[in-house]
């Protein structure tokens, strides 16, 4: 494995050791995993200026090495923002203000949007990989 992925997948598990390499790898596993759980964000286009300032490994972070976001029990209305995490595969967007699910990056497997008000999943056509949409409660 490489060690940029060794990094990244250290982490995801905040620092702990990783699996030993006789498991199957998980797809939660791989990439960089972000989360501004209960932080008061109202909009995801700050999560820029929050990424432009953390390091990985010693590079900054772009939102493209993003591969899991949790923005989950915040005051989030709006789903803009999100275009540039290209490599997103997970969001976890639940208990926040969400009305409308638009502009989501089109690598996304796994999506949750329960616990807010979602009125139109119209943005969730473009997601063809998707294989998990949680919407409960909204």
């Amino acid at each position: 494995m490489p060690p940029v992925r060794r990094q990244h997948a250290a982490l995801a598990t905040g620092g702990a050791p990783m699996r030993s390499s006789s498991q199957p790898p998980r797809w939660q596993d791989d990439g960089l995993s972000i989360s501004f759980r209960s932080c008061q964000l109202q909009g995801l286009v700050s999560l820029h200026d929050a990424l432009a300032t953390a390091q990985n490994g010693g590079q900054p972070v772009v939102p493209s090495d993003v591969m899991h976001l949790d923005v989950a029990e915040n005051e989030v209305e709006l789903t803009a923002g999100l275009q540039p995490f290209t490599q997103l595969l997970s969001l976890d967007l639940s208990h926040n203000n969400v009305e409308e699910l638009a502009q989501l990056p089109s690598a996304m497997l796994h999506l949750n949007a329960s616990y807010n008000r979602v009125q139109s999943v119209e943005g969730v056509r473009g997601l063809t990989q998707l294989v998990e949409l949680n919407l409960g409660l909204g």
